[in-house]
């Protein structure tokens, strides 16, 4: 039996199609030559949807399956697709993919361009993987979309173009960030360092050495730094100092208390050594901070 191929028309679809001279507004505008959709889609219960790109796409295309099943083959090797799961395919890469033939997906996609996009799909492909997600983070991703397609809908004006591009950033960050969106998104995974920082901002009169922290969370000192670094892009200790500044900016903006007091609050016993990390930190002394108008 001869598997049935489609490569559109879905009751209950949308699309957008950017043509070429608004492509070229986008390459050419500061705004959203970085980042920019060139096509943008809906295909609910898409039976038989199936494409195949054997030289690849000019655009990288993310797609984002909210129901049925479905698939996706990149660089010979084949991948299932179910709800809540999602996929890029980079620029210039040959690839296929469709629904399954008995549970259908719907899918959300995008096929986006810029002069920053190869960053963004390298590290979306670094991932590689599809993820479970949360079912109200799966409607803030929607609600996302539909701010983008609906903008692209009302027309192609540069208030438009630029005010979509930049929600694009946003929803492409939701599965860049996906740890960061709607907070924790993986249920079943323990992150340590979100109960690291937990405990350095309950922590904030004290001072630690690196051994001290490392041990407190069962780690050697190199390992335990490499962790918090590669996840957070700062050394531990350094984190916490960056915390307590933080901190003492909300104390100086929020009470009136003395520098001193201030200082002895988040275990600076020499006001003139926090004064000095704090200059360092924030660019101008405590005093000057205090002074300076906010808002």
């Amino acid at each position: 039996m001869a598997v049935i191929k489609k490569k559109e028309g879905f009751e209950g679809q949308k699309a957008i199609v950017l043509p070429h001279s608004v492509i070229r507004t986008l390459e050419k505008n500061p705004i959203t030559a970085p980042i920019h959709i060139t096509d943008i889609g809906y295909y609910p219960v898409a039976q038989y949807h199936y494409r195949e790109r054997p030289h690849g796409c000019k655009q990288h295309i993310l797609i984002f399956s909210v129901g049925g099943k479905g698939w996706f083959k990149l660089n010979g090797k084949k991948h299932d697709a179910l709800p809540g799961n999602f996929f890029l395919i980079p620029s210039g890469a040959p690839h296929s993919y469709g629904a399954d033939n008995t549970e259908p997906w719907s899918i959300y996609w995008v096929h986006f361009k810029g002069s920053l996009s190869i960053h963004i799909s390298e590290k979306l492909s670094g991932i590689n993987q599809i993820f479970p997600v949360k079912s109200d983070a799966i409607d803030e991703r929607i609600q996302l979309f539909e701010e983008i397609y609906h903008t692209l809908d009302k027309g192609y004006s540069i208030d438009n173009l630029q005010y979509s591009s930049m929600c694009l950033w946003h929803f492409l960050s939701s599965f860049l960030f996906i740890n960061h969106f709607k907070n924790i998104l993986y249920e079943k995974e323990h992150n340590f360092i979100d109960e690291v920082i937990d405990f350095l901002k309950n922590s904030l009169s004290k001072n630690f050495k690196l051994k001290e922290l490392s041990e407190e969370f069962g780690f050697s000192a190199s390992h335990f730094s490499s962790l918090f670094k590669n996840r957070t892009g700062y050394a531990p200790l350094e984190y916490f100092t960056i915390l307590k500044i933080q901190h003492a900016c909300q104390f100086l903006d929020f009470t009136g208390m003395r520098i001193k007091e201030i200082a002895a609050k988040l275990g600076y016993e020499d006001p003139y050594y926090f004064s000095r990390v704090f200059h360092k930190i924030m660019n101008m002394a405590p005093v000057k901070y205090r002074q300076k108008q906010k808002g």
